[in-house]
């Protein structure tokens, strides 16, 4: 609709399209398609100027490249640090013992309970090793893991994507997303379903669960999907764990509307909805290992934000693409109302993805005396040494401080 509005308004204006090698340009795989439709140029580039060639009348002119800014490749040493080497090693060891630790917990839960035992599958729970192995106990199941795959080399066939819908009284969007959707389907789900379904097979041939926990395999782990759908076909139960803020506060979050019409029951951090018998009030799993600290007096006031990708990518009551600069000069504003007392002591914690805005830069050149923490260290790192926590986003950050036992501020936009 906004390309026919400006069709409308600017009938002489010419549209210029990058020449595409491809006719069809379909991501591998769910989390490909996630990467570029929030954050590719190339990949935007021909969705905005497909729409306006096949839904406008506008003239297009076909051009041969643009200047990106390319990305500077970094060539990494061969040598390893010996730091980074025991890190490895270490890692690799407590891989060994929990993967020998469910062998044996497996192994004495069949004596105990035999006939009794549950099939149970929790992949992705944000539950630490041990809580996940006393789980395993409480619910008499032997602990069992998804085994992932990877399908490569296949390629996107034309002769597969140039299908239509039946032609009905669709809407405006509807129309679009029937032009899309063959185009923009991951090939995991087409060209590479029938292998993909055979790899789900065998795996099913050893474990068919009888539940099925996840907290967002649903999202990006292919495979997973695959072999889930198979599983619940043949009757498994599927539970889906809340595992991020916003759900149950938020006016409206999309996310959260699939995940309980996928589930058989939706584990909620402690709320419910007396609407839907589907949520059940569970604990806070990603909160479970949060550690507890004592506030001290000469610590930060530790500001925190957040950064979206520049264009639409879920529908939510959240900042959309170019709504983020509201964000931000709320930031600004918020600061400038700040004491000199707190403002002497305020830290600032960027989010670790930037998604293209130069956060750090907007900072300074706003003033250079508030101190912008290394995003690269995790937030646990900084709530030892804070002694007031001020959210600025709806999301899982304040819950992490209310966990932590730091005296926290919500700040809500205009």
């Amino acid at each position: 609709r906004t390309a026919q509005r400006i069709a409308v308004a600017y009938p002489n204006a010419e549209i210029n399209k990058l020449q595409s090698q491809s006719k069809f340009i379909a991501a591998n795989n769910s989390a490909t398609f996630f990467e570029w439709a929030a954050n590719d140029e190339i990949w935007n580039e021909r969705l905005s100027t497909d729409i306006f060639e096949n839904f406008t009348s506008l003239k297009i002119n076909y051009i041969n490249n643009v200047d990106f800014d390319e990305q500077v490749q970094i060539i990494k040493s061969n040598l390893v640090s010996l730091p980074l080497f025991f890190r490895k090693v270490y890692a690799l060891l407590k891989d060994m013992m929990f993967e020998v630790a469910c062998f044996v917990t497996g192994q004495l839960l069949k004596i105990i309970y035999w006939k009794k035992m549950r099939r149970i599958s929790l992949e992705s729970t944000y539950l630490n090793r041990i809580t996940l192995l006393k789980l395993f106990v409480l619910l008499r199941s032997a602990p069992r893991f998804f085994r992932s795959w990877n399908i490569v080399s296949i390629e996107s066939s034309e002769k597969m994507r140039t299908w239509k819908f039946p032609k009905s009284q669709s809407s405006e969007f509807s129309e679009v997303l029937e032009f899309f959707l063959p185009k923009h389907l991951p090939i995991n789900f087409l060209e590479g379903f029938h292998l993909n379904r055979e790899k789900c097979h065998e795996f099913i041939k050893e474990f068919n669960p009888e539940i099925i926990v996840t907290a967002n395999d649903f999202a990006e782990n292919d495979p997973w999907k695959f072999w889930a759908a198979e599983c619940i076909e043949n009757g498994s139960k599927l539970f889906v764990a809340q595992h991020g803020g916003g759900y149950g506060v938020a006016k409206y979050l999309s996310t959260q509307e699939y995940e309980i019409s996928i589930s058989d029951h939706f584990l909620s951090w402690g709320w419910e909805n007396k609407i839907n018998p589907k949520i059940i009030r569970a604990p806070a799993m990603k909160l479970m290992g949060v550690k507890q600290f004592t506030p001290i007096n000469d610590g930060y006031c530790l500001l925190v934000t957040a950064s979206l990708p520049r264009r639409s990518f879920h529908l939510g009551s959240w900042p959309i693409g170019p709504q983020l600069e509201n964000y931000i000069q709320d930031q600004f504003d918020f600061v400038d109302n700040l004491s000199q007392v707190v403002r002497q002591s305020l830290a600032v914690r960027l989010f670790p993805n930037d998604f293209g805005w130069e956060h750090a830069l907007r900072w300074q050149e706003y003033s250079d005396r508030i101190e912008l923490l290394p995003k690269s260290k995790p937030l646990s790192t900084y709530l030892r040494n804070t002694k007031l926590y001020i959210s600025t986003y709806n999301a899982t950050t304040f819950l992490e401080a209310f966990k932590s036992n730091i005296p926290t501020v919500i700040v809500t936009g205009k």
